[in-house]
Parts: C-alpha cells; sequence; structure tokens
C-alpha cells in the first residue's frame, strides 16, 4: 500500500511538470492539423480527426491529404 501511494505522489508531480509540454505539443498538431485540413478543404472535425490519427500513428488511411501542399 506504500508503495502505490509514493508511486502516485511520484507520478503526479512528473504528470504535472509534463502537461504545459503535452498540452503545447497536443496545439500545434490540432493547429497543423487545421491549416492541412483548410487547404484540402475538410471539415473542422475532419481534419482534428485526421491530425490525431496521423499524430498518434494509427494511421487508419480513411482521410488523406490529396494536394502536394498540404502533404
Amino acid at each position: 500500500m506504500e508503495f502505490t501511494l509514493s508511486f502516485i505522489k511520484v507520478f503526479s508531480v512528473i504528470l504535472l511538470h509534463a502537461a504545459p509540454l503535452l498540452l503545447s505539443l497536443a496545439a500545434v498538431i490540432i493547429l497543423l492539423g487545421q491549416i492541412a485540413g483548410r487547404l484540402e478543404g475538410w471539415s473542422r472535425f475532419d481534419a482534428f480527426y485526421w491530425c490525431w490519427i496521423t499524430a498518434t500513428t494509427v494511421g487508419y488511411g480513411d482521410i488523406r491529404p490529396g494536394r502536394k501542399r498540404s502533404r
């Protein structure tokens, strides 16, 4: 029980310090996805879906850029 509580404390401190970096990275991914989506003529949701699936390397391939500029 003591190990679990100490792990949770350490994990929460690390997460607290990493949160600004992770949120900044997510914001950049979403921003670039929206730019690519606008170039492709996609809806905002389609652009968000595409950038998040691509950034997490799942890459279903159901939506993909067709223009050279947005690739």
